[in-house]
């Protein structure tokens, strides 16, 4: 019987679309159809080992969990995890649906065309100056800075506002999490045009 195996990025409910990168959902929902009818044949829940984890590259670590899938429904992957994903042969499929069932519904009506759900979004970080103060952090030194994998966060001295480098930004995410200001958040990248 001919299958096709996709792997959903949800929260810890096990049914939301996780809201952040790839690598940050709590669970991978795998749902396995039948290619040709289009049936459901077996689902189950994955933990991902690797939510927590800031190493670079995490993108590879997440693909070997998923090495027996050939899709990828989430909502967000890092600029340079979608070339890594592809390179390993993954179909990704971008969604802005809230539940994996809705996504997986969507999916399954377009399944022979395999198209995407929509486009990738590429997210950077930025910060509310209107939030942010550097005094109440630890010391004046932002609570961000150490949580971003690739140190795109910049502080010239304690209680300086920090800047985000745009071009040096990934999209994780940590820093957002990091920040107990709230000061922090993600937003789609401008592209040239824009």
């Amino acid at each position: 019987m001919n299958r096709r195996r996709v792997a959903i990025a949800v929260d810890e409910d096990g049914k939301t679309i996780a809201r952040g990168m790839l690598g940050r959902a709590h669970y991978f929902l795998i749902v396995d159809l039948d290619a040709t009818r289009k049936e459901e044949l077996a689902r189950s829940l994955r933990p991902n080992p690797y939510k927590t984890t800031l190493q670079r590259g995490k993108t590879y670590d997440v693909a070997d969990v998923l090495s027996d899938c050939q899709t990828i429904i989430c909502r967000h992957i890092g600029k340079r995890g979608i070339p890594r994903m592809k390179e390993r042969g993954f179909e990704l499929i971008f969604t802005k649906r809230a539940t994996a069932d809705e996504a997986l519904a969507e999916f399954r009506k377009g399944f022979t065309a395999a198209q995407e759900i929509s486009s990738p979004v590429s997210l950077v970080a930025v910060v509310d100056y209107n939030k942010c103060h550097p005094e109440k952090c630890s010391e004046g030194i932002c609570a961000a800075i150490d949580a971003c994998p690739v140190k795109a966060i910049k502080q010239g001295a304690p209680y300086e506002l920090p800047k985000v480098v745009q071009s040096v930004c990934e999209g994780y995410g940590y820093c957002v999490e990091a920040c107990p200001l709230k000061a922090l958040r993600l937003t789609k990248r401008k592209t040239e045009g824009e």
